[in-house]
């Protein structure tokens, strides 16, 4: 059986990647549409899950900052 690692990400890294605020991948944990995994005090989510939610539906804010705005 040939068992590849998933890469683990740490909530901000993955907030970033989705272009969310921490606080909203929080609450997507918390509400277990993203999967995650605790590893000691640590709560990581599979980068893979990024592309699910995108699959699903899920489209990142468009901010002042990210238009150039600010």
């Amino acid at each position: 059986m040939d068992h590849q690692a998933e890469v683990l990400l740490k909530i901000p890294a993955f907030a970033q990647r989705a272009g969310l605020a921490n606080v909203t991948v929080w609450k997507l944990v918390a509400a277990q549409r993203v999967a995650s995994v605790k590893i000691g005090r640590s709560r990581r989510i599979p980068a893979s899950e990024l592309d699910r939610l995108i699959a699903d539906g899920l489209t990142p804010a468009i901010t002042g900052e990210a238009l150039g705005d600010v």
